[in-house]
This record gives C-alpha cells, sequence and structure tokens, in this order.
C-alpha cells in the first residue's frame, strides 16, 4: 500500500488542481479538466508526452467536426449520421495504427460524440453561440488538465529504456473495418433514441455506447478493460451518486464541498495505482466525474441517478457485445 501511494498522491494532485482550475475559470464542465489525467498519466516520460499532444490534437479536430456539423448541417437525423461515421472512422483508424500514436483519432471521435450528443438533447434550444462555447469549453478542460498532469507528474516519471512492442500486423485492417462498423453502429442506434425522446436517460446512454463503444473498439484484445468495465462504471456510478447525495443533505459552501470531491477523487486516485485495480479505478473515475457532474450541478440528483443507471447498463451491452467480436490474434 505504501509504495503506491506517492504515485496516487500526485494522480490526485493533478486532478484535484485541474479540477480547480476550470472552476475558477467558471468553465460550464469543470469536470473535463480532471478526466485526462487518469488517462494521459503513463508509466515512461515520452509516452506521456505523447498522450498529451494527442489528446489535445484529437479534441480540437474532434471539437471542431462536432461544430462544423451542427452549424452547418440543418438536419438532425444528417447531423446523426455524420457522427456515426466520424466515430466508426476514428475507431477504424485507432485500430489500424495500434500503437500509442492511434490515441489521437480515438479522442477526435470521442469528443464529437461530447460536443454534438448534448446538442440533439437541447434541440433548438442550442444556437450557434452556444456550441461554440461548448466545444472551446471541452477544449480549454483539456488543455488543463494535459498541462496539470504533466507538470505534476513528468519529473517523477521515468523514461523509456526498452523499445515499443509491436503490433500485430495479420489482417489487421480488416478488423479495423470491423470494429469501425460495430463503433459507428453503437453510436447511431444508442443516439437516435435522443431524437425521438430527448430525456437524460437517452443522454446518458447515447454518451456512454459511443465512447465504450470507441474505447473497446480500439484495443487489440479487449478482454481485459471488457471484464472490469461494468464493474468499474458501476462503481463509479454508484459513487457519483454517494457525492451528489451528501451535496444535497449537506448543502456545504465551496470549501467543504471541494474537500467531499477530493476525498472521492484521492480514493479513485489509489484504485488506478494499484496494478490489480488500474483497470477499474480509470472507469471508476471517468464515470465517478462525468456522472455526478463534479464541481458543477447541471442536473437534479434524481436524473444524475437515472442517467448513472443508464451509464452502468450502456457499459454492460457493449461489454457482452464485444464478447461476440473475433481477436486478431498473432502468427
Amino acid at each position: 500500500m505504501l509504495q503506491i501511494m506517492p504515485n496516487a498522491l500526485r494522480l490526485f494532485a493533478a486532478a484535484f488542481l485541474a479540477l480547480c482550475i476550470a472552476m475558477v475559470l467558471d468553465l460550464h464542465n469543470p469536470f473535463w479538466a480532471a478526466m485526462p489525467v487518469w488517462v494521459v498519466n503513463q508509466a515512461f516520460r515520452e509516452d506521456l508526452l505523447i498522450r498529451g499532444i494527442l489528446r489535445l490534437a484529437g479534441t480540437i479536430v474532434g471539437a471542431a467536426i462536432g461544430y462544423l456539423s451542427l452549424v452547418y448541417v440543418a438536419d438532425p437525423m444528417w447531423q446523426l449520421v455524420i457522427l456515426a461515421l466520424v466515430v466508426g472512422l476514428s475507431t477504424c483508424v485507432t485500430y489500424w495504427i495500434g500503437t500509442i500514436y492511434s490515441y489521437g483519432p480515438l479522442i477526435t471521435g470521442i469528443t464529437a460524440a461530447v460536443v454534438m450528443v448534448p446538442a440533439f438533447f437541447s434541440g433548438s434550444h442550442m444556437n450557434m453561440a452556444d456550441i461554440a462555447h461548448f466545444a472551446v469549453d471541452r477544449i480549454w478542460c483539456t488543455l488543463i488538465g494535459v498541462v496539470s498532469v504533466t507538470v505534476v507528474t513528468y519529473l517523477f516519471t521515468p523514461a523509456r529504456q526498452d523499445k515499443r512492442p509491436a503490433r500485430v500486423e495479420q489482417e489487421r485492417l480488416k478488423h479495423a473495418v470491423f470494429r469501425g462498423l460495430g463503433a459507428g453502429a453503437a453510436t447511431f442506434a444508442g443516439t437516435l433514441p435522443i431524437l425521438l425522446a430527448p430525456s437524460v436517460i437517452t443522454l446518458s446512454l447515447a454518451l456512454s455506447l459511443a465512447i465504450f463503444s470507441s474505447i473497446l473498439g480500439s484495443l487489440q484484445d479487449p478482454r481485459p478493460v471488457m471484464r472490469m468495465m461494468a464493474v468499474g462504471v458501476s462503481l463509479g456510478v454508484v459513487a457519483a451518486l454517494c457525492y451528489r447525495g451528501i451535496l444535497h443533505w449537506l448543502d456545504p459552501s465551496l470549501l467543504p464541498h471541494m474537500v467531499i470531491a477530493g476525498l472521492f477523487i484521492f480514493c479513485g486516485a489509489v484504485l488506478r495505482s494499484f496494478g490489480t485495480t488500474a483497470i477499474i479505478g480509470l472507469d471508476f473515475n471517468m464515470c465517478f466525474l462525468l456522472a455526478g457532474e463534479v464541481g458543477a450541478e447541471i442536473h437534479p440528483l434524481q436524473s444524475t441517478a437515472m442517467g448513472g443507471i443508464a451509464m452502468a447498463l450502456a457499459a454492460l451491452a457493449i461489454s457482452q457485445a464485444y464478447r461476440l467480436m473475433p481477436r486478431h490474434h498473432v502468427g
């Protein structure tokens, strides 16, 4: 336990610092700023820098695609088709690259979904200025998170001494296309209900299916993540409901509020730092921040509960669906 504490403290410091900076800047979704910390952090210094750059580049490209699609394509159905194509293509390219450099296109597809899906939910109530603000808000939060984790962890991260593992080449394109089709179909099917019946449940379901299908679709062997995804997501949702329930009950001022949020983030940092719980910890942190809308209060507690349940069910559904996917074997 004592061995993992320094890394857990650094992850906590980076995530909490990013969250606080985003709140001070009055960004609409400050919890977005803490989310890059958990995935940009790497075991080697070179990978940390590459991930940070690709995270920012992918976010800018994805936000631009989302903004342009929403502003210049009038028909929501065609917007949905574009989103499904972007997520599918991004997943396909991510899998085909198959190295650390695949992180950029992965984030491109996810960011396009993060920008476009809430616009489907808001419908005509979101104008061009709102869409632009939402997209720029995402970019600022990403920049804050990337800078925070880099500044806090860089000096403590060793340089890489060995070569990165080679990717599997056999039939790579075939598997990449298959993964892209799966992610695109999941995004289309998961987002279509918003156009028919906008609600917090359909919003959460659409975002979750797009993100989870992109992540699992990008992995050569998704089984380790797939087995733990529903557990990590469910724990994150439970933590989010506990966090929001405590705030609802106590109605604290800003400082106690941040202390409460910090306790949950620290628990997530410990989970992420343990080798046996690292995968669970990643999903826990992401879903806690997203479902709990940490640092903001966009939806009431009841809506948070319904959205969290939808998120957990989406994780379970995608995990089961990817059990049917053919695996890419070596040799």
